[in-house]
């Protein structure tokens, strides 16, 4: 497994899904806009990653971009998790995080558009 330095980076490469917690304790920076994908997750699975998506949220992730086969239910799935920290006032700023689904677009769309939200520092 190779090493990615991206630690002042706010760009988020997930590696091992089960280091994501030591990946993030080691970033100076923390990402804005993260990719997501999910081709081969079954919907029923998504739980297991609300940690992961709660934690990016309070270090304070503006936008998620879902792609893959079961994309727009992740989506879903994180505007849920959004909802429920909103109404339980752990999250302040529920209003101002968005989610897009990208089920059908091919790997160089969705490359594109992930990069356009980065380099543009995304539409609010």
């Amino acid at each position: 497994m190779a090493s990615i330095a991206l630690n002042n980076s706010n760009s988020l490469v997930i590696i091992d899904k089960n280091q994501w917690r030591d990946q993030l304790s080691k970033m100076e920076a923390f990402p804005d806009v993260v990719l997501l994908s999910s081709w081969e997750q079954e919907e029923s699975d998504f739980h297991k990653i609300q940690p992961l998506i709660t934690k990016l949220i309070d270090l304070g992730c503006k936008y998620f971009v879902c792609a893959g086969k079961y994309s727009e239910s992740l989506h879903d799935f994180i505007d849920d998790i959004v909802l429920d920290m909103s109404l339980s006032s752990q999250q302040k700023n529920g209003s101002n995080i968005m989610t897009t689904w990208h089920d059908a677009d091919t790997d160089d769309e969705v490359a594109d558009f992930f990069l356009y939200l980065k380099l543009s520092g995304h539409p609010s």
